[in-house]
């Protein structure tokens, strides 16, 4: 259990933070970008929280594992097995993505009245799933129908714009950081590391005691 919360909040979930954080406070996009956005982010709350206490319930018996209560989890699980085929092979990946998504909500509204049965928490549990799985849905189709780019955060990206939202040890304030774009903090970052790499050259060819430029300077 300790593994599964780590590993499906993602080390402190910043998929779902940045989602959030660019559906509500990311000005550059668009009303349509931004709402896809929010409503990833709170699928991904709904999901990520359901799942864990789902499989928390089982695993402490207040669940009891009949074939009703893990029809569910069967797809849920092998929808992660093709997550990487949406980079290069998309339509394949939408095919197997809805297919998998139908046998889930079906086996889920087949099995919902016995779980329910069980536990009032397990029905309840099973339809936020189902819940979640609506707003990636709707989510993907929104992007799919008004959006013509994808325009997905690279992790290079997601770490800029992570950097972005705490403090860092810059002269920024980090109001003005929050309003720095990414092609910004790379010129700033390239000017600093030139005046470093500069100065460095330039003091050990004269062997003097001239000051160099600190990394704090920058």
């Amino acid at each position: 259990l300790p593994i599964m919360a780590v590993s499906i909040f993602k080390m402190g979930f910043p998929e779902t933070i940045l989602f959030l954080y660019s559906g509500l406070h990311e000005k550059e996009h668009g009303l349509i970008k931004r709402l896809v956005d929010f409503v990833r982010g709170m699928g991904n709350i709904v999901h990520h929280s359901s799942s864990a206490l789902y499989v928390a319930m089982i695993v402490t018996h207040v669940l009891t594992p009949t074939p009703d209560v893990l029809s569910p989890l069967p797809p849920l699980i092998m929808q992660h097995w093709f997550v990487l085929l949406k980079y290069n092979y998309k339509s394949l990946y939408i095919i197997i993505a809805i297919s998998l998504e139908v046998w889930f909500e079906w086996v889920s509204f087949s099995a919902l009245e016995q779980v329910h049965k069980i536990h009032w928490v397990g029905g309840i549990l099973v339809l936020s799933m189902v819940f979640a799985h609506w707003c990636y849905f709707g989510a993907g189709l929104i992007s799919l129908v008004f959006l013509r780019e994808k325009e997905e955060l690279t992790g290079r990206d997601k770490v800029l714009k992570l950097n972005q939202m705490k403090s860092v040890s810059f002269t920024y304030n980090p109001a003005e950081l929050s309003d720095l774009n990414a092609e910004e903090m790379k010129e700033e970052m390239e000017e600093c590391y030139g005046k470093i790499t500069n100065t460095n050259t330039a003091h050990t060819a004269a062997n003097t005691d001239h000051s160099v430029v600190r990394n704090e300077d920058c």
